[in-house]
């Protein structure tokens, strides 16, 4: 490796350098990437590549901005506390600013690997931890441990229903804590439940509840 090389190694894998220098000691920034991050940049990226990787590892040669990005991170937020949300997208942005740079495609085959190879998850805390999030079914398969047909069965022997059904619950049952706080407008409520379009949340509400938002809000009052 050389200074300002990028190197991903996979989970439950360590690794030791036998730097020495005569200058200084070495300075190494560490990432971690979550699987709902990795799963996200699979999705955003698909590229139809599909093989295993020959190595373990992916290293990708320094570039100028890399290091600009690595480099800017201690003067932004090096004294702030960032948010869960703020610290998904600054890893999302490196594995993208890494695809730029990846003309062998050897990023998302690692990726796809690392995803290929987890340990099947329970599939009730997958899905309540990532009810809210914009994934497909493939997506969530990939957050679970399994592929997508084994997934969909194993999802309705655990809650006795197809996933979007239960997807659209479970979000119109967060919208409803939501309008029930009050302190969020219907069109902001409609987005984080997934719906774009506030007129169609309004029609799934009511369906869902016998009541429109407005009208829930207005009863509690």
């Amino acid at each position: 490796m050389a200074p300002g090389d990028t190197l991903l190694v996979p989970r439950h894998h360590h690794m030791v350098s036998e730097f020495s220098s005569e200058t200084g000691p070495l300075e190494a920034v560490l990432f971690f990437f979550s699987d709902a991050v990795i799963t996200e940049f699979l999705a955003a990226t698909s590229c139809g590549v599909t093989t295993a990787p020959r190595s373990k590892t992916a290293l990708f040669s320094g570039s100028p901005s890399l290091r600009e990005y690595v480099g800017a991170l201690p003067r932004v937020y090096g004294r702030l506390q960032a948010s869960p949300a703020l610290v998904k997208s600054k890893l999302l942005e490196l594995l993208l600013l890494l695809d730029l740079h990846d003309r062998q495609g050897q990023l998302w085959r690692f990726l796809a690997h690392e995803n290929s190879q987890r340990a099947r998850r329970n599939i009730k805390q997958v899905m309540r931890a990532h009810a809210l999030a914009d994934l497909s079914v493939a997506d969530y398969a990939r957050l679970s441990g399994r592929s997508v047909s084994t997934f969909q069965r194993d999802f309705k022997r655990a809650f006795g229903e197809v996933p979007s059904v239960w997807l659209r619950r479970a979000r119109l049952d967060h919208a409803r804590d939501r309008v029930i706080e009050g302190k969020d407008t219907i069109a902001d409520i409609a987005l984080v439940a997934g719906f774009s379009d506030t007129s169609h949340f309004i029609k799934a509400y009511k369906s869902q509840f016998d009541l429109t938002p407005k009208q829930h809000r207005l009863h509690l009052a």
